[in-house]
């Protein structure tokens, strides 16, 4: 099995890579205090993480952000009414990547910040860090460099709270206003 995953995996990466190399990325000196549209990739598979995550969303948006997320189920859920965009395992092609109308069309905004609220990292969730239009992009440690400007290594028994509060205090190093020195 794990012979086909990293079969999978390389085909996936020169998909990715030819993907990647007719894309144009907006880049630029971004942080917290700058940002108004932020995108949050996240596993909505886990109720308990879900709703932190739409919290934390909730938190932006109440200093004034927009927020956009995208949420991915293992399985796809028995109710299908939720507040946020998704996909499922029947969303990923045989390559790894991610289709579909929700992902398309979160793919299609140009974010501030792009950050991904998970520990761990998989095929579908790099692709779209890597695909998505962000002037930062921000996500779990990865060999994979091209998916993330910043990448956070959560401690062992880290939870998703703990991780948004390491978010947040990286960017918030990152939001000071520097002042040319008088002579």
């Amino acid at each position: 099995m794990s012979f086909i995953n990293d079969i999978k995996r390389g085909i996936q990466q020169r998909t990715l890579k030819k993907q990647l190399s007719k894309k144009e990325r907006k880049t630029g000196e971004m942080n917290m205090a700058k940002a108004k549209l932020i995108g949050l990739l996240f596993d909505a598979t886990n109720l308990s993480e879900r709703n932190t995550v739409l919290s934390y969303a909730d938190q932006l948006k109440k200093k004034g952000k927009s927020v956009r997320l995208l949420g991915h189920f293992e399985q796809a859920p028995q109710e299908d009414s939720f507040s946020f965009k998704h996909y499922t395992k029947k969303d990923i092609n045989w390559k790894g990547v991610p289709t579909g109308d929700d992902v398309k069309d979160f793919l299609d905004h140009h974010f501030d910040l792009f950050i991904h609220l998970n520990l761990t990292t998989n095929l579908h969730s790099e692709s779209i860090a890597a695909l998505s239009d962000a002037a930062l992009r921000i996500g779990p440690v990865t060999e994979n460099v091209h998916c993330y400007d910043l990448m956070i290594d959560p401690a062992k028994n880290q939870n998703l709270s703990d991780f948004i509060k390491q978010v947040e205090a990286l960017l918030q190093k990152t939001n000071t206003e520097h002042e040319p020195t008088k002579v």
